[in-house]
């Protein structure tokens, strides 16, 4: 919830939708604590697997929505 004022700050002044998007949820799944959090569960590679795929997604989304606006 801490990120909306961020991103509605961010869509004012022009940024596009897709990248407002992926930062939002990168802020959510790739922050530090939680992959403190996961790090006692998940095995490093496996965390770091996940990490990329997530990257990945988030950037591909953002550019999807960029493109579609």
């Amino acid at each position: 919830t801490g990120v909306i004022p961020v991103a509605e700050a961010m869509l004012g002044k022009g940024v596009a939708v897709g990248t407002v998007l992926a930062l939002m949820m990168s802020i959510a799944a790739l922050s530090v604590p939680e992959m403190l959090i996961l790090r006692k569960v998940i095995r490093w590679p496996a965390l770091a697997l996940f990490a990329g795929v997530l990257g990945v997604s988030f950037v591909l989304v953002g550019w999807t929505f960029n493109l579609m606006t």
